[in-house]
């Protein structure tokens, strides 16, 4: 079976997101800002733009926020996790994947983290 790395970069310590078979599986993706490099103070726009570097990600390896099939999630404190779900319910369309959302301690300044494993989807789904 094809292993595909999906945007590798030399030298990197990850990628992204990598294809096997039917299924990609993602690296943890965090809420910074492409354009400045930020992370928000505001704990739902960080959610929010985790999910963008997601759903980004999902799509480059031919999947979106539709076939996940598993979600981790990563929160630094457990008192956040009603703010993420509300941003995880209006952006995850149901029914929803199987989910687990663990307490952790994260690299700083980030608060929140999510990685999936997700179905790719065929060139016939894929079309507008």
């Amino acid at each position: 079976m094809t292993i595909t790395h999906i945007n590798a970069s030399a030298g990197a310590t990850l990628t992204p997101a990598v294809v096997v078979g039917d299924l990609v599986y993602t690296a943890g993706q965090v809420g910074i800002d492409p354009t400045t490099g930020a992370t928000p103070d505001d704990f739902a726009a960080e959610v929010e733009l985790a999910l963008e570097a997601l759903e980004s990600v999902l799509a480059d390896a031919g999947s979106d926020l539709s076939s996940i099939v598993k979600a981790s999630c990563f929160v630094t404190d457990i008192s956040l996790v009603p703010v993420f779900n509300e941003v995880y319910r209006a952006r995850i369309p149901e029914p929803r994947p199987a989910r687990s959302t663990i307490e952790a301690r994260l690299v700083p300044p980030y608060r929140f983290e999510i990685e999936v494993v997700a179905r790719v989807r065929t060139a016939t789904e894929r079309r507008p």
